[in-house]
């Protein structure tokens, strides 16, 4: 995992905090899910790899906005 510290506009950290939270939950979902591939687990980590995709782009358009902004 890597760990980019920002600064910027308080939208960009708080979209980059909801990515690093996700991508936590997205690591332990996919950890549960090579430890046991159960349906529960593999339902688990396409969730939450869903919810981290759909984190990336109000990420990535927070910080084109703030880098328009300068």
């Amino acid at each position: 995992m890597t760990l980019i510290d920002l600064e910027g506009p308080s939208a960009v950290q708080v979209a980059a905090s909801n990515l690093l939270i996700m991508s936590g939950a997205l690591t332990t979902a996919l950890a549960a899910m090579s430890e046991n591939p159960s349906r529960e687990n593999r339902r688990e980590f396409q969730e939450t790899l869903r919810a981290y995709i759909r984190l990336i782009t109000p990420f990535v358009d927070a910080a084109a906005a703030a880098l328009n902004e300068t």
